[in-house]
């Protein structure tokens, strides 16, 4: 070491920063605290992207295994992603469905004055969240379906998109249909039926008649036990079988 010791030059070398200008210590200094900021910024940037991908995962998820179909569209109504119960319901494929307009492919003729109100509705935040109209599908098929629709907005609270929900009640919508039919069909029968007609309740209060008995009304009657007017002799027999 031509004489001079270890220890001399180990304490040259812990005490370097001494013999360094002042500015270069400080840009140092200033350096290695940039480079901590970085350094937090990226574990933080790590940590939202994982954020982001397990929330893309759960969308995803949801968009392929739910039983409706989901429909992304812009606010023009234009096709943004669709998913395979969108392709069975409509029968249009993801990469035909994108791009086109949703209104123009699946609205029956009958219902476009409907969905363009729901649709202004929509874009404008003041309704049009649920509707059930006539669709059409790509063979030409005339469907029911059940749409259910969420405005997509920005931070500054404008509509930017909408996500759409749909499903296919067309077996429900023809059951309802027969079942008024028929319940229309039965309420004809008995309102011209010659004989009077009693429906009552559990408790035997009068919930419906076809015919009243001169001098009363149906206020008279609807609401009131049956044995209210039924004769004294019989009277015994009905509210044993009550």
């Amino acid at each position: 070491y031509n004489g001079v010791s270890a220890r001399s030059i180990a304490t040259r070398d812990l005490n370097m920063s001494d013999v360094l200008p002042s500015t270069t210590a400080a840009e140092l200094k200033r350096l290695k605290a940039q480079v901590a900021q970085l350094e937090a910024e990226l574990a933080a940037s790590r940590e939202l992207e994982q954020q982001f991908r397990q929330v893309q995962a759960r969308r995803e998820s949801h968009r392929q295994n739910t039983p409706a179909a989901v429909i992304f569209l812009y606010t023009d109504l234009r096709v943004v992603e669709g998913n395979a119960v969108g392709e069975e319901i409509f029968g249009y494929t993801e990469e035909e469905a994108v791009g086109a307009n949703l209104l123009d492919m699946v609205v029956h003729e009958d219902a476009r004055e409907h969905v363009d109100g729901v649709v202004a509705e929509l874009l404008q935040q003041t309704g049009g969240t649920r509707s059930v109209n006539a669709n059409l599908t790509k063979d030409g098929g005339r469907i029911i379906c059940a749409w259910y629709n969420t405005p997509v907005t920005n931070d500054a609270g404008e509509t930017i998109g909408v996500v759409s929900l749909a499903l296919n009640v067309t077996k429900q919508h023809e059951t309802q249909q027969a079942l008024a039919q028929s319940e229309g069909v039965l309420r004809s029968i008995v309102e011209h039926a010659p004989d009077t007609i009693v429906h009552v309740d559990q408790n035997f209060n009068i919930q419906s008649i076809n015919h009243v008995a001169p001098n009363y009304s149906r206020e008279d009657v609807l609401g009131h036990p049956v044995t209210a007017f039924v004769a004294p002799q019989p009277r015994t027999l009905v509210q044993a079988a009550a």
